[in-house]
């Protein structure tokens, strides 16, 4: 009885750290560079345009960098997408 308890115990926590591992990857690789940069001016509450200027892109590529920030982080527009990326610690304030 005790062996198949801590058999069962060292499955499932040897299956928790292969997920865990798993899950680092994907939080740094998850957005590019770019799309966090372009999320955290858009945090800071500048509009596409102003961080076109900012960036020297244009405010097309701006507003792509948001879009697929966007649907990486499956927000519905640029403020849930700030909010989610936060909340994962992709980027800071």
């Amino acid at each position: 009885m005790a062996k198949s308890a801590l058999q069962l115990i060292g499955v499932y926590a040897h299956n928790r750290i292969r997920s865990l591992a798993r899950a680092q990857p994907e939080k740094r690789d998850l957005l590019t560079t770019r799309e966090r940069e372009v999320l955290r001016w858009v945090a800071g509450g500048k509009t596409s345009w102003e961080i076109s200027i900012i960036l020297k892109i244009s405010e097309r590529t701006v507003k792509f960098h948001q879009v697929e920030a966007s649907r990486k982080l499956n927000a519905v527009n640029r403020t849930s997408a700030v909010a989610k990326a936060l909340a994962r610690g992709l980027i800071k304030l």
